[in-house]
């Protein structure tokens, strides 16, 4: 959905439902055909938003040398997250039975799924075995995207050759923390905790350019 120029303003609006299923990976070696699991691209639900303003010139004088001319600029991100992993490198996973999703309220970086319907003692995990719990769950997923990133730009026309252009970037402009996947090795101490981010915090950038 787009909305163009009128009154010195565009927006545009897309949005995605989708569904990535893949069928890549053998759970066990004995396996006839690989294990069909939600891809760990898939994010069903992403909403971009993005936006440009231009400032009306109707001021003067001075104060109409600084304000006016501007182009303002942004684009706000909102995704679905990362289904949760469990990959084949985490060894044995011993599924007790049970609700693995919280609540958000009961989510932490320190504690984001409900690891007691694991089995999480190494001496109990079993010599061999042939794997049945997925690669990845679908309905147990890391923390959702919510970014938005502003610009601010002017041109300023020095004379018939010579151009200026001031730029500003903000990206994270509202420094969200973004975690990242928690660990999913049961027998890990760490096991169900988050101990790292996947994305900077705030980043502010200035820039000036000449063109003739």
């Amino acid at each position: 959905m787009q909305k163009r120029f009128t009154k010195a303003y565009l927006v545009t609006v897309a949005y995605t439902w989708s569904k990535y299923m893949e069928a890549i990976t053998y759970l066990n070696d004995p396996d006839p055909v690989p294990s069909r699991v939600i891809s760990s691209q898939d994010r069903p639900q992403r909403l971009v938003t993005s936006f440009t303003y231009l400032a009306p010139s109707t001021r003067r004088g001075v104060l109409g040398a600084l304000a006016n001319g501007w182009q303002i600029s942004g684009i706000a991100q909102q995704q679905s997250g990362a289904p949760l992993n469990f990959p084949l490198s985490t060894g044995n996973v011993l599924y007790l039975g049970g609700q693995i999703a919280l609540p958000s309220s009961q989510r932490s970086a320190a504690h984001w799924f409900n690891t007691s319907v694991f089995e999480k003692n190494s001496a109990l995990q079993l010599i061999d075995n042939i794997r049945t719990f997925p690669l990845r769950l679908g309905n147990v997923r890391t923390m959702d995207m919510n970014m938005l990133d502003l610009g601010a730009t002017r041109n300023i026309r020095l004379n018939e050759r010579l151009r200026l252009t001031f730029r500003g970037d903000a990206f994270n402009s509202l420094n969200r923390t973004q975690f990242s996947m928690p660990n999913t090795t049961p027998t890990s101490t760490d096991f169900g905790s988050i101990s790292s981010t996947s994305q900077l915090p705030r980043v502010v950038e200035f820039s000036t350019r000449l063109q003739f």
